[in-house]
């Protein structure tokens, strides 16, 4: 049984050892590449940092502030603090998983003190952190340092990977990433290639986004990160899954 990645090549290359380890192979075809944005934080001195995704942690740049590597930096889960562990950061608190679990640890943490933080982000954000820890008082300054940009494949290339799959999974980590699978399947023609496909979504937003009769299941992980998705497959190949 395989699972179609479509995330950028690294974070898909990095999933697919995660499947193949539970026991599942991978197709990957990248329909998303990331570009960096021109940024300079106003804040100065942050009393801590905030990254919501391994992407921000890998195009961040303090520029010309000089770089603490012991302030506090909240990460949302384990991809993002690998990504800063490997940057060099050491004081790294991390998340379970989403933007607004990750706000309460701030909060308890930052509110007392009524801090001042950097938010470093990408241009699609699905939570408004900045309002919610402005009501405690913290302030946060929205550090916008990527974009991830949709791909339109070869139609031949895609068609040869969808012939792959037969009755396989698809992950989709975002509403973005679910709206741009299931424009290129309408776009390209493949709706008979993708009826045959399942989806394993990682949260209610994506797997809303991705309802469009495009594909034959829709799962939705327990817990809106990549090893509860993992966990989810594992369930549904045992044709044990709840659909939504």
């Amino acid at each position: 049984m395989k699972v179609l990645l479509i995330r950028r090549a690294s974070e898909s290359l990095r999933t697919a050892v995660r499947l193949k380890e539970a026991g599942f192979e991978t197709e990957v075809f990248s329909l998303f590449e990331k570009r960096g944005i021109a940024h300079q934080p106003r804040l100065t001195e942050p009393d801590f940092l905030v990254f919501t995704s391994a992407a921000g942690a890998e195009s961040f740049s303090l520029g010309s502030i000089e770089v603490n590597w012991d302030i506090p930096v909240y990460s949302v889960g384990p991809r993002t603090s690998e990504a800063l562990v490997e940057i060099g950061y050491k004081n790294i608190r991390q998340g379970d998983g989403d933007a607004q679990q990750l706000a309460q640890r701030i909060i308890a943490e930052q509110s007392a003190n009524m801090g001042k933080g950097i938010h470093v982000c990408g241009e699609d954000r699905a939570f408004d952190l900045t309002a919610a820890l402005k009501v405690h008082s913290i302030e946060l300054e929205l550090c916008v340092a990527y974009r991830i940009e949709a791909i339109v494949p070869d139609r031949t290339a895609f068609e040869y990977c969808m012939n792959s799959l037969k009755d396989g999974f698809v992950f989709l980590y975002s509403p973005a990433s679910a709206r741009h699978f299931s424009k290129l399947i309408g776009m390209l023609d493949l709706t008979d290639k993708s009826r045959l496909l399942s989806v394993v979504a990682i949260s209610e937003k994506t797997s809303l986004a991705a309802s469009n009769g495009l594909v034959k299941n829709i799962y939705l992980a327990e817990n809106p990160n990549e090893q509860a998705m993992i966990d989810k497959l594992i369930e549904v190949s045992g044709r044990n899954g709840r659909i939504v």
